[in-house]
């Protein structure tokens, strides 16, 4: 690949052009597995939504706002302050690290 193609792509996946040079080999990789992987769920999301409006079209009767959400009749479950603790620690550690690290 040269340089061009891969600005280009960059471009394309909507990361702004200015950007670019100032992203290393790895980083350039991550942000575009990311963005193949936005682009996978946005197209999933898509798919979903068009096989739910054939499948409703087809219904003799439209199912009740609640029950096609899941039936779910509550907030979901809090997530413990242990498991949240972890995830911000986490986070932490990966930013606290130099960017010569990243490379």
């Amino acid at each position: 690949m040269t340089l061009e193609s891969l600005f280009e792509a960059h471009v394309a996946a909507g990361f702004d052009p200015a950007a670019f040079q100032d992203l290393s080999l790895k980083e350039y990789g991550l942000a575009m597995r990311g963005a193949r992987a936005r682009i996978r769920a946005e197209q999933e999301a898509r798919a979903w939504l068009a096989w739910h409006v054939e499948a409703l079209r087809r219904c003799p009767s439209l199912p009740s706002f609640r029950s096609f959400l899941g039936g779910r009749s509550g907030p979901e479950a809090a997530q413990p302050a242990t498991e949240m603790q972890a995830m911000f620690d986490t986070v932490a550690t990966a930013w606290a690290r130099s960017p010569a690290a990243r490379g």
